[in-house]
């Protein structure tokens, strides 16, 4: 007869088997030792006669681990802090990995894998305790990000990782230092009481709550109580010192931190008092010409005054006066003058114009007034179209400026018939070395001499400018027309200026603020084809002494009486 196997109840779903005709017992789902490592199966065996007859067996079946879940911490992230002076060999905390493997393949081993630069801490590989290892110092690492990994006994091993993050607390472990261990310094005589004379720095290692406030004493030398150093480490005189009735005095210093217990050091400061200034400061007047390509100068350094003493100890102050009347407006101050260099400094946009500035430098006893002017030229379009550039040889800028320029101006005077004001610098700038000084001329009864008249005029006395100013001219620059294949006479070049890079060229009596100019170069020629040259003006047509001025919109010229001549020309 044929036999019929069947399970009791719904055993086979829990222990994942079916037994078939045949009494074999077959795995149906994923078997999970951590869930259940055991199962008991009854099995009945039925015939096929009848009355069916029946028997039941029990089966047992014991699963065997395998190594397939990995270590998993008790947090992804451990934070602790420790102070820097833990003893070597404190616990600093325990890590925790449970797996749930059984004990075949469950014992963790715990190991730093990364973040123990310098070896600072140790970790057991049984228990998870971390401990210091070395002295700890939070002013050179204030703190640690540990990587450690627990790792199981598995064929092959499973593991996983957690992060640790150490904060070094401080200890006042460090003294506030001065930034010098010896000061010296040289005072006048009859200066006011609470002059200050000197500020002392001082820097600590520690932490904030162990540093500042600093406390500061003078401990020694101080006879009389000339001097003080208040809580912001300012050292002030507490009446009027004079040398006959002490010369030299040498004070030690001290300052103290806020920390617990309290550190200090120490510093000494020799004062030397010599006689009170017998010499009122020495001032340049300051003339200073900003060109701008719009309708206002954005602000920035325009210059620096430049003072002298003849009092080698003595200490200059600059200032800018209120009452100058141009220096301020509704809105409120227009310059500033900064009080140690004396540089020069415009707060705000400022329209063209002329702006008188009253500026004052004192030794501290006597007060000198300085001439200071501030010109904004425009350089508009028109002058731009008639600008002549003369590139000299092997100069900087500030050497021009402040050796040479007043000398060129007054060439141009001679050969162009000019006077100094009707000279306009518009743009300075460097160029390999040298240097394209970039101008426009002014004449009487029309804004600008012609471009074409003032390059004539330049170039054909060059060597002449040249022996007169004592600098080398490479060349007169018409147009340079620069990477463009074209023939000169068919280029066409527009200079504009880049107010976004402005340059101050500062001497003792004259300063230059201005843009970089920028040549854009058309060719007149299409496709090697190239207009008839009006060339009216190469023979020179008109008469002698007077210039001449070509349409280059038509084929017609006119004689131009040069300025300077006015009613000498035949």
């Amino acid at each position: 007869n044929k036999n019929t196997f069947n399970t009791w109840g719904k055993v086979v779903l829990y222990c994942g088997a079916v037994i078939f005709d045949l009494g074999d017992v077959f795995v149906i789902e994923a078997l999970d030792y951590e869930v259940s490592h055991e199962y008991y199966i009854t099995v009945e065996a039925t015939d096929g006669g009848s009355p069916p007859l029946s028997d039941i067996a029990s089966v047992n079946i014991n699963l065997t681990d395998v190594n397939d879940n990995k270590p998993v911490f008790s947090q992804e992230i451990y934070t602790t802090v420790i102070s820097e002076d833990a003893e070597l060999g404190k616990t600093v905390l325990t890590v925790m990995a449970e797996d749930s493997d059984g004990p075949s393949y469950n014992h963790i081993h715990y190991s730093i894998v990364d973040g123990n630069q310098g070896s600072p801490f140790t970790m057991d590989p049984l228990r998870g305790d971390l401990k210091v290892a070395r002295q700890l110092d939070r002013e050179r690492t204030s703190g640690y990000m540990l990587k450690v990994v627990a790792t199981d006994n598995g064929v092959p091993p499973l593991s996983s990782s957690a992060i640790i993050n150490i904060d070094i607390s401080d200890v006042n472990d460090n003294p506030p230092l001065f930034s010098q261990a010896n000061y010296s310094l040289i005072i006048q005589e009859n200066r006011p009481k609470g002059t200050s004379i000197l500020q002392l720095t001082v820097s600590d290692r520690d932490a904030s709550h162990n540093g500042p406030p600093f406390t500061f004493t003078i401990v020694d030398g101080n006879e009389g109580g000339a001097f003080h150093i208040n809580q912001q480490g300012v050292v002030v005189t507490m009446g009027v010192l004079s040398r006959k009735t002490k010369e030299n005095y040498l004070l030690q210093a001290q300052v103290s931190d806020s920390g617990k217990p309290q550190l200090f050091s120490t510093a000494f400061i020799s004062v030397h008092i010599i006689e009170e200034s017998i010499y009122p400061p020495a001032v340049l007047p300051l003339d200073i010409y900003v060109s701008v390509a719009g309708d206002e100068y954005p602000g920035g350094v325009v210059g620096k005054i430049h003072a002298t003493d003849q009092d080698i100890y003595d200490t200059l102050t600059y200032s800018l006066a209120p009452s100058a009347s141009s220096s301020v407006d509704e809105s409120g101050a227009l310059f500033s003058v900064s009080a140690s260099d004396g540089k020069i400094i415009a707060l705000r946009p400022l329209d063209i114009g002329h702006y008188p500035l009253n500026v004052t430098v004192t030794d501290g006893r006597f007060t000198t007034p300085a001439d200071v002017n501030v010109h904004i030229h425009q350089a508009a379009r028109q002058a731009l179209d008639n600008s002549i550039a003369v590139r000299f040889g092997n100069i900087a800028p500030e050497e021009f400026v402040g050796d040479y320029w007043r000398n060129f101006q007054r060439a141009l005077r001679n050969i162009a018939g000019v006077r100094r004001s009707e000279v306009h610098l518009v743009s300075i700038q460097p160029e390999q070395g040298d240097l394209d000084v970039l101008l426009t001329l002014e004449r009487s009864g029309s804004p600008y001499q012609s471009q074409d008249v003032v390059f004539r005029k330049l170039n054909s006395s060059a060597a002449v400018i040249e022996e007169m100013i004592g600098v080398r001219i490479v060349r007169v620059l018409q147009k340079l027309c620069a990477g463009l294949d074209c023939p000169l006479h068919f280029c066409n070049e527009v200079v504009s200026l880049d107010k976004s890079a402005m340059s101050t060229y500062s001497t003792a009596r004259l300063s230059f603020v201005t843009p970089r100019h920028v040549r854009t170069a058309t060719c007149q020629c299409d496709g090697g084809r190239c207009p008839v040259l009006n060339n009216l003006c190469e023979n020179n047509p008109c008469p002698e002494g007077m210039d001449c001025v070509a349409d280059p919109r038509d084929t017609v010229y006119s004689c131009v009486c040069p300025e300077g001549k006015k009613g000498k020309c035949s």
